[in-house]
């Protein structure tokens, strides 16, 4: 599981991530979320112009930094909303581990 500041952590990136560059052309940039908490913070990491293109991105640093999708799927929605009753054992255990304090 990766984690920042001891919180399971994934990249994430939605088609507002964007910004819009000299030539006109939007390209994606991701963002770190983690659980618990609100908002995120965005990288500088262009992803191109794809959308498809920058999601397979995203999910490739995830699975590579072992986050699989359903654990991602969870520390977006602690962080959407922080009091949903999601536990941190929860996000470990749909990503395959034991959560262990």
């Amino acid at each position: 599981m990766h984690l920042i500041d001891g919180k399971p952590a994934c990249l994430l990136i939605t088609e507002n991530l964007t910004r819009t560059h000299a030539d006109g052309e939007r390209h994606f940039y991701p963002a770190f979320v983690k659980a618990y908490e609100p908002g995120f913070s965005a990288t500088d990491w262009d992803y191109g112009n794809d959308y498809g293109a920058a999601q397979k991105a995203v999910e490739a640093f995830n699975t590579e930094h072992g986050v699989n999708s359903e654990a991602a799927m969870l520390i977006v929605t602690t962080s959407m909303f922080p009091k949903a009753p999601v536990l941190v054992a929860d996000i470990f255990r749909a990503n395959g581990e034991e959560y262990s304090t």
